[in-house]
């Protein structure tokens, strides 16, 4: 990893997420990391954590191709997942249809969320949750899912942990994968708590660039968050198992609760 700080202004990155997340990502390295084994042990952790029973309905936001939503479906649940990207909602919907799965997938953005009173649960895994243009946004968002949850249901937000994640903040990471050359070039702004990243897709035909900008929550920004979008009982640990969180543990894991 060699040290690299990009001049990289967070107000060029804000809308990048909406191209960031299209065919080259689904065909990359770090998309291909992301197996059927994986998601199977991580919704695993998920249940066990969550104890759930099988019988909630379950609302994805920032779902990607689908993978948490279908492995949910093949266990049964009746599961609904949202994104932004057709790419990514085709896909999901090509790969449910392969396998005759039932599941909803809605190409839709977070802030235009508008079910009521229609999910036992809502997931936002993987670092889903973060990418809006300030935390105005964000907090609409958590205010249509509360809205979204029926009474006595969950919430559970995945994101990266801000004092591991951080770290990053100047460096160049570089790896191959299918004939391609990915290099991704990582800029903390600490005036707006942004990760701001470009990524560059080298072939021997072309090349492309791409830029995303997401929120890195600190605990007490999060918990405020949803505290004001309503949720109680916030309950933070430091992956999908319940350990503690701690400044060496790649993710935060939130669960927060609307009361009956």
């Amino acid at each position: 990893m060699d040290s690299f700080k990009p001049n990289i202004e967070t107000a060029d990155f804000l809308d990048g997420y909406k191209t960031y997340f299209g065919a080259e990502y689904l065909t990359t390295g770090k998309s291909a990391q992301l197996t059927t084994e994986r998601t199977r042990t991580e919704i695993d952790r998920l249940i066990k954590l969550l104890n759930l029973t099988g019988s909630e309905r379950i609302l994805d936001v920032g779902c990607g191709w689908g993978r948490h939503v279908l492995e949910l479906a093949r266990r049964g649940y009746d599961v609904t997942g949202i994104d932004q990207s057709e790419t990514m909602i085709a896909r999901a919907n090509e790969l449910a249809r392969a396998e005759g799965l039932i599941s909803a997938f809605v190409v839709q953005e977070m802030e235009d969320i508008d079910y009521i009173d229609a999910y036992d649960l809502g997931i936002a895994l993987f670092g889903s949750f973060g990418y809006s243009r300030d935390d105005d946004v964000h907090l609409s968002i958590l205010s249509r899912l509360h809205r979204a949850l029926r009474d006595g249901g969950r919430l559970c937000i995945e994101q990266w942990n801000r004092d591991k994640y951080i770290r990053l903040d100047g460096q160049r990471q570089t790896h191959e994968h299918n004939g391609a050359t990915i290099i991704e070039y990582h800029a903390f702004d600490h005036t707006t708590g942004r990760m701001n990243i470009l990524r560059r897709y080298i072939t021997a035909e072309d090349a492309r660039e791409f830029k995303v900008s997401f929120r890195l929550f600190a605990v007490d920004e999060l918990r405020n968050l949803l505290t004001s979008a309503g949720f109680e009982r916030i309950n933070i640990y430091g992956d999908l198992d319940g350990n503690p969180l701690t400044s060496e543990t790649p993710r935060m894991v939130v669960v927060a609760g609307k009361d009956k």
